[in-house]
Formats: structure tokens, C-alpha cells, sequence
């Protein structure tokens, strides 16, 4: 509101003209209280938005936590799962290396004892043969 100049009468200040200056002033302030009340009630909406935005980040931040500290925890234990089962694997591995190795060895056992078997028999049969052929030539002889 500019600087008002009123017209003066006998006693002061023309009435018609104050009064004139007070309700132009009036609505003047009005309207810019009804443009501040709007502009407030923008605000407070855009405000409600970006609270209400907040707290659906704030709930989505919430639950891709959540995931993601499941997914850890199941990455570590699938982690601690695959150790254990090498470790089982390896233990395993030694125990059916030295039952191989056990079996083996028992099977160079029976290999040597049947060799020795069969030698013996060799032997035997020589023998036997020997002693029938010896016997035979006796006999073709009387």
C-alpha cells in the first residue's frame, strides 16, 4: 500500500476518503491473507505428500533391509553348510582311501598265499608225477 495522500476539510481529513482508504486497505490485506492461507495450505499439503513419501521409503528401506540381512545370514549358513560338507567329503575321502588301501593290501595277501599255494601244489605234482613215472618205468621194466 502506497503512501495516501487524503484531501482535507474544515476539521481534518476528509471522512469519505479515510473510510475509502480503509476498506480498499482492508481488502487489499485480505486478499493477501487469502493468497498466504492458500500458499500455507499448498505447503502443508506438499508437506503431507513428502511426509507420506517418507514414510513409504523409510518402510521400503525397512523391508529391502530386512531381505537383505536374510539373504546374508543365508549366504553365510549356506557358506558354513558347503565347509562342513567338504570337510565331510575329505574325511570321507581318507577313511575310503585307507579301506581301498586296507582292501588291497588283503587281496596281495591272498595273491601271495595263492601263489605260495600254487607253488606248492607245482611241487606236489612234480613230485607225484615224478614218483607215477618212476613207478611206471618199474614196472614197464619187470
Amino acid at each position: 500500500m502506497g503512501k495516501k495522500l487524503f484531501r482535507k476539510r474544515f476539521f481534518g481529513y476528509k471522512i469519505s476518503d479515510v473510510k475509502v482508504y480503509f476498506e480498499t486497505a482492508s481488502k487489499e490485506y485480505d486478499e493477501k491473507i487469502l493468497a498466504k492461507d492458500e500458499e500455507i495450505k499448498k505447503l502443508r499439503e506438499e508437506l503431507n505428500g513428502k511426509e507420506e513419501e517418507i514414510a513409504r521409503l523409510l518402510q521400503a528401506n525397512s523391508e529391502l533391509e530386512e531381505k537383505r540381512e536374510t539373504v546374508a545370514r543365508a549366504i553365510i549358513q549356506a557358506e558354513e553348510n558347503a565347509a562342513a560338507i567338504i570337510e565331510e567329503a575329505k574325511k570321507n575321502a581318507v577313511l575310503e582311501k585307507q579301506k581301498v588301501e586296507a582292501e588291497i593290501e588283503a587281496e596281495k595277501d591272498k595273491l601271495r598265499s595263492l601263489k605260495e599255494e600254487t607253488a606248492h601244489l607245482k611241487r606236489t605234482v612234480t613230485a607225484l608225477i615224478n614218483r607215477f613215472t618212476g613207478e611206471l618205468d618199474e614196472f614197464a621194466s619187470e
